[in-house]
């Protein structure tokens, strides 16, 4: 896609706050209408879900605290890409994180992105983990995980539906998963 396939133009842009997990923009632009305007958005950066798969065909939860929202909420396992590691690299380096656990078998279910139309730039990857193998967890200094549990695909339904599982990135990435299921 060239600049001229695109009905808007940006004309400057400037990094107006960052920390190490995004950056926000506000972007001189050229609207669709042809007038001058700003455009402010956030870039999210790239990160991973897992599907963590036991051998009952259940998937792996955890109910983390999330600060904007001073809320408890069940989601699926995730975390950011660091510098230099692939996507696999991260999703491997979550899962022993958060249910300190690793996986003989990994597969790419795929991706999606941006998580909110409109004011986001990120990608997440989707990964589906089985063959996993208990071990340690190891929660980073901002984490705050105070349950794991794994639910059958009905029980996660069931979640879905009562409200109990509402993340929508975890939504996004468990459609991944379903989509793929014969």
């Amino acid at each position: 896609m060239t600049q001229d396939d695109k009905p808007w133009r940006t004309l400057s842009s400037s990094v107006v706050y960052q920390n190490p997990w995004l950056k926000v923009y506000e972007d001189k632009t050229q609207m669709p209408s042809g007038k001058e305007g700003i455009y402010g958005f956030i870039d999210g950066g790239t990160g991973v879900f897992i599907i963590a798969l036991n051998e009952d065909n259940e998937i792996y939860l955890v109910e983390s605290f999330r600060y904007p929202t001073q809320k408890w909420q069940w989601e699926l396992p995730t975390g950011g890409l660091a510098a230099g590691l692939s996507p696999l690299e991260a999703a491997k380096g979550e899962l022993k994180e958060e249910l300190g656990m690793s996986a003989k078998k990994w597969t790419a279910l795929g991706s999606y992105g941006p998580s909110h139309n409109g004011f986001m730039k990120d990608i997440q990857y989707v990964y589906l983990a089985e063959g996993l193998e208990k071990g340690e967890q190891k929660l980073e200094d901002f984490e705050a995980i105070r349950a794991i549990k794994a639910v059958s695909l009905v029980e996660l339904m069931r979640m879905i539906m009562d409200g109990t599982f509402s993340d929508g990135q975890s939504l996004a990435a468990l459609m991944q998963f379903i989509a793929r299921q014969k």
